[in-house]
């Protein structure tokens, strides 16, 4: 049995990719860190392949299909989770540092969707895990292009659902609230308290969640019953008004940029 794992260097990406070992899977683990990479593979006894590469670059989806066919590896189980945000005023942000958030966090997932999931629609059975947030579900002021790419891959993961499903393919979106794994910190400094708050979880039982509600069939996992809460009120609010708050919420914070 293979699996595809990106973003597997760290955080949620790096306990999926070991908790897929621990299912018996081989995965194959993508990311820039091939030292993390390898340190990995050596805890999982070689069970996770690293295959260090740059997601946000052009032709990074084909690299991928290229090791896979090389080593006659059949996916049956593909986790985008590679992805990074930027905190602060959108305009302040530079046009690549834009477009490089857009390929990694919304181009190469749905490419990698394509090419491997028509495989697993040939073959009649296989699963796809796209890593999005609770961020997707509404606009956050100063946090803007990566809200919407998630929201993207919560849009493309549902339809998705329903398009592979009848072919025995299941898609699912997994959408985390915090997660202690440092992003929010390197994201902007001033964030690092949303990784402490009640709201968060832990890498491991977001893996945890998001692969049972994999192989369950479902289409959407949330994790943690306070996050499935907030998006669930957000549903009832006036969107200006969730927009707003989130603003003033982060108008309370100095952002560095």
């Amino acid at each position: 049995m293979h699996a595809l794992v990106t973003g597997a260097s760290s955080g949620i990406g790096r306990e999926i990719a070991r908790q897929l070992s621990q299912k018996g899977y081989t995965v194959v683990c993508c990311a820039r860190t091939e030292e993390a990479l390898s340190a990995l593979s050596e805890q999982t006894e070689g069970l996770c392949l690293p295959f260090a590469v740059d997601l946000a670059e052009q032709g990074a989806s084909e690299a991928v299909q290229a090791f896979c066919l090389e080593r006659g590896f059949c996916i049956e189980v593909l986790v985008n989770c590679a992805g990074f945000g930027a905190v602060g005023h959108h305009v302040r942000h530079t046009a690549g540092s834009l477009a490089q958030m857009c390929r990694l966090n919304v181009n190469t997932p749905s490419e990698l969707c394509s090419i491997f999931g028509k495989g697993m629609r040939d073959r009649g059975r296989g699963f796809i895990l796209n890593v999005s947030s609770v961020a997707g579900f509404m606009p956050i002021p100063y946090f803007a292009n990566y809200s919407a790419s998630k929201a993207f891959l919560c849009s493309l993961s549902d339809s998705l659902h329903e398009e592979l499903r009848p072919y025995g393919v299941y898609v699912c979106c997994l959408s985390p609230g915090p997660v202690r794994t440092q992003f929010h910190v390197r994201s902007n400094p001033n964030y690092a308290d949303d990784e402490k708050s009640l709201f968060s979880l832990s890498a491991e039982e977001v893996a945890e969640a998001g692969l049972r509600g994999l192989f369950e069939g479902r289409r959407l996992v949330v994790p943690g019953f306070a996050n499935r809460c907030i998006i669930w009120l957000e549903r009832f609010l006036p969107r200006p008004l969730v927009s707003r708050f989130l603003a003033l919420k982060s108008e309370g914070r100095k952002l560095t940029d």
